[in-house]
């Protein structure tokens, strides 16, 4: 990871190399991206992984050197060592040559272990689709992990804000990923138990009454050590009435979020259009919600995949007359441009199987 000081994000290119100690590449991969993360400041952080390979003779005992190149000219060169023992680093004395204070050092999550993270990333990343989704979750969690090391290891890092916005229309995963991106951070330990609760305006506004606070603290409590996921959080803003009172929620949810810090993740999840007008009448809400999670529409063959996924938990299947039928009626509506954020839940297959089934002779 490392800060970007350019006036913009661009793609970047850096070649890393492994050599020993007569200077022989053992390893070499070269990243080439355009993936950013924003950390709490919002200062604009570089941020891959690289896989140099499982060669034999890499791993073997000896002393090399890895070397990280950009346009040319070594920026990073470090030297390390392999040998037949485990030996752990210590950071203290890096710490204080860099002029810095050794904190206390931190177990965040004593039960914490890469596999439970990569379990659940696994079942992430067999969803159908959001592949932009899952690459920013992706980045959040390395990040993350990062912060958790140098916390572990006595830095004094703070972990950055970490709520999220997510802009789709409905039936294109976000509660699902919601419950993930709870399971994840419970798992992390920046969570306790990480579950999902749901609200929209008419819990945290009260028309007619000045109980706004009231409500907002409550959804919180309700959420301590979860999430809290606010659904048509555009709804809170209406700009042609001056008078509206969820602008007054959206202030108290603000104000207690920078100030209390609770344990809370909070998601704003609506429409992008809404979403785009909130974030532009509230620019101190985009610092606080620095990241953003685009679900798009699924495809019409996506559509395809989720409809026999969902069939099988039915225990039906597509004959090829059904299959194809449903598939052309998929690209009608995508054609007719209405209703192209199509939902697929449980009733709707069941409905256009009972449909399909009186159209063919099964």
């Amino acid at each position: 990871m490392a800060q970007n000081l350019l006036g913009g994000e661009w793609v970047y290119e850096f070649v890393i190399r492994v050599v020993d100690r007569r200077g022989s590449i053992k390893a070499m991969q070269i990243v080439k991206s355009a993936q950013y993360i924003k950390d709490q400041a919002g200062n604009s952080i570089l941020c891959f992984a690289v896989d140099l390979g499982s060669q034999e003779d890499f791993v073997t005992p000896g002393e090399y050197t890895v070397m990280v190149s950009c346009f040319g000219q070594t920026v990073l060169k470090m030297g390390y060592g392999i040998g037949h023992k485990d030996i752990p680093y210590d950071f203290e004395q890096e710490i204080l040559a860099d002029g810095g204070e050794v904190a206390v050092k931190q177990k965040l999550n004593p039960v914490y272990t890469a596999k439970d993270k990569d379990e659940i990333l696994d079942r992430l990343y067999r969803l159908v689709g959001l592949r932009k989704v899952k690459e920013e979750i992706t980045r959040i969690i390395e990040y993350v992990e990062f912060i958790r090391l140098r916390r572990e290891n006595g830095f004094s890092d703070t972990f950055p804000q970490l709520h999220l916005i997510f802009t789709g229309y409905p039936g294109t995963g976000k509660n699902t990923v919601a419950e993930m991106v709870g399971e994840l951070y419970q798992k992390l330990g920046l969570l306790s138990h990480g579950r999902v609760n749901h609200y929209s305006r008419r819990d945290l506004v009260r028309e007619g009454t000045a109980a706004e606070e009231q409500l907002v603290r409550q959804a919180l409590k309700n959420s301590i050590g979860g999430i809290l996921f606010v659904d048509q959080a555009g709804d809170l803003f209406h700009p042609e009435d001056p008078n509206d009172r969820g602008v007054i929620a959206l202030g108290i949810l603000y104000g207690i979020l920078t100030r209390e810090k609770p344990e809370v993740l909070v998601i704003l999840s609506d429409i992008d259009e809404e979403m785009t007008v909130l974030l532009e009448a509230f620019p101190d809400l985009q610092k606080l919600f620095p990241r953003r999670l685009c679900f798009e529409n699924y495809s019409p063959e996506e559509l395809m995949e989720i409809a026999r996924f969902k069939l099988e938990k039915l225990q039906f299947r597509f004959t090829p007359g059904a299959e194809e039928k449903f598939y052309k009626q998929l690209n009608q509506i995508k054609n007719y441009g209405s209703n192209e954020h199509l939902v697929l839940n449980d009733k709707v297959i069941a409905s256009t199987l009972l449909i399909l089934y009186c159209m063919f002779d099964f």
